[in-house]
């Protein structure tokens, strides 16, 4: 089975002729058994929405009876093949027609049609008899509803004979002005999707503009295998696919909210942890660039780690875990960009280890290192749940030494010490010898992690670059500065132990101030000096006539 789900400008309709259309086209698409499901649109303009099966060659290809079913202007995000129920899911977005609201208030869906669906014999002759629909809620009680999807991905069941808890992690996004620019992740469990396409359905009467409910006797509406049902069965199902029950998030409640960052794309996968629960890590992109891997936990949610991969915003088409490499990949406008799931040897201590929260991550008190899981193993240092370094780590000794650098600059010269945390969220100060907080002046500017230091005669000799992370606190580095002589044309980097400076964060080589400080400082005195002889003349000529000298330094005071 292959999945696609993206946009489009230009999509091959499957008797052989191209159809162009106007605008981007949000689509989404996969291919099983030799057949082509796809849900796009089908005209010049982008407009009319429809879903389809094609190359059947054993069925009849398939399409929807009308247009009413979807709305025009519906938004398809993504597509998803249930096994267990030999059913594809659909997720778009629509305007709400059930809704009588002031404004048009658009919702989000999820669809249904049968593999086995080969449409009826004289009514839905090659249309779906199984297509239904339903609205997808992620909303907290007396809170307005995040009710537009911008991605959503499946994640199976843990335990493969219990396929009903199945899960759909989807982002959300609201129409509201009071929540824009806000982000929300919500749950939805299979088995809440199959209750509501069983149950009851509306129909919609043109003579009143209204919807009825639809009993839904015998659970024919939504069912598979209808090809030989009645016309009467039938045409009942043309006018009913709307389901009266909507389907509610998981906890009817949203399993995050970002205020901070807007969320485009997401991917999941099931972790094992080392005492065997099986845990959920999310990995959501930021419209900022940030890859955010977040684990969902008893009671809330917690961010491992936040990774920049673009410094400008890209346009992202896609993101994809694959569990076999230990790789999530992320498709770009300007290509295709792997991360690994873990990044477990940044930890250096068994505080940072057990403290990160990270699944995939353990710390070896044998090895005294945080090293990656690949099987339950309790004799880790390992707290998914609240990260108590405290208890893990009583036997255990830190890791690595502090790397310490010697930095050779020229006086007067602003050289950049660099310094980064490992996950990208622990908040990191710089410090004295002392350990006292070094100040933000003229002279010591902190740029995000980094520390921008002016050398002088009165610098500090020595800065330590601290983090902090839930009362935790370590030295990721030292800095000692050595002023360096005139005569050399470049300072250097020298390191105590064998790491070197990360390539990524080179020290800056700004131009050197010295001679044009001296000359602006000559000449400052010259003026003042001028300036003294001036006034002192002025105020002996209030007194007496002048004399041909002072006349003379007032000219050339003048002149200047």
């Amino acid at each position: 089975m292959t999945s696609v789900n993206g946009f489009c400008n230009i999509c091959v309709l499957l008797f052989g002729i191209l159809h162009l259309s106007k605008t981007i086209t949000p689509r989404t698409s996969f291919l099983f058994d030799g057949k082509l499901y796809t849900a796009t649109t089908n005209d010049y303009f982008g407009k009319t929405p429809v879903i389809s099966r094609y190359f059947s060659d054993d069925k009849n290809d398939l399409q929807l009876s009308d247009n009413s079913r979807v709305q025009k202007g519906a938004t398809f995000i993504s597509s998803s093949y249930i096994p267990s129920e030999g059913k594809v899911l659909f997720f778009f977005r629509e305007a709400g027609t059930e809704y009588n609201f002031m404004n048009k208030f658009t919702v989000t869906r999820v669809a249904q049609v049968c593999i086995d669906d080969n449409g009826g014999e004289r009514v839905l002759q090659k249309r779906w008899t199984s297509f239904a629909k339903s609205h997808l809620v992620c909303q907290a009680q007396e809170q307005l509803p995040f009710n537009l999807l911008q991605d959503i991905v499946t994640v199976p069941a843990a335990d493969a004979k219990s396929p009903d808890n199945t899960l759909f992690y989807g982002i959300f996004t609201s129409q509201w002005a009071l929540t824009s620019g806000q982000s929300a992740v919500c749950a939805f469990r299979l088995a809440d999707i199959k209750a509501a396409f069983s149950a009851n359905y509306k129909t919609y009467i043109v003579e009143t503009g209204e919807w009825k409910v639809q009993r839904n006797r015998d659970a024919i509406l939504g069912k598979c295998g209808l090809h030989n049902a009645s016309d009467h069965i039938l045409n009942l199902v043309k006018k009913s696919f709307l389901t009266v029950n909507n389907i509610q998030a998981v906890g009817h409640k949203q399993l995050l909210t970002s205020k901070e960052e807007l969320y485009s794309r997401i991917t999941a996968q099931r972790v094992q942890a080392a005492n065997g629960r099986m845990y959920t890590i999310l990995y959501l992109l930021t419209e900022s660039g940030f890859l955010h891997k977040i684990v969902l936990l008893k009671d809330g949610y917690h961010i491992i780690e936040a990774i920049q991969l673009f410094k400008s915003p890209q346009t992202i088409k896609s993101i994809l875990v694959s569990i076999a490499k230990g790789m999530v990949f992320v498709g770009s406008s300007e290509g295709v960009i792997r991360v690994p799931v873990s990044n477990c040897s940044f930890y250096s201590s068994c505080a940072e280890c057990v403290l990160a929260q990270d699944p995939f991550c353990g710390w070896n008190s044998q090895s005294k290192k945080c090293i990656q899981l690949y099987n339950v193993n309790p004799n880790l240092c390992q707290d998914v749940e609240n990260g108590n370094f405290t208890d893990q780590c009583k036997d255990s000794e830190s890791g690595t030494l502090v790397p310490r650098k010697v930095i050779h600059a020229h006086h007067y010269e602003w050289v950049m010490l660099p310094c980064a945390s490992s996950s990208g969220l622990e908040r990191v100060s710089w410090r004295f010898s002392n350990h006292s907080i070094v100040p933000q002046s003229h002279y010591l500017q902190q740029r995000k992690d980094n520390l921008l230091v002016l050398v002088t005669p009165n610098t500090a000799v020595e800065f330590h670059c601290v983090s902090e992370k839930q009362g935790l606190q370590r030295t990721l580095a030292v800095f000692s500065l050595k002023p360096h002589s005139l005569g050399s044309s470049n300072h250097s980097v020298h390191s105590l132990d064998e790491d070197t400076l990360n390539s990524s964060l080179p020290l800056t080589q700004p131009k050197n101030y010295y001679v044009e400080m001296v000359v602006v400082s000559f000449l400052l005195v010259l003026c003042m000096c001028v300036l003294a002889v001036s006034i002192f003349c002025v105020q002996r000529q209030s007194r007496s006539t002048a004399s041909p000298e002072c006349n003379e330094l007032s000219r050339i005071s003048s002149a200047s």
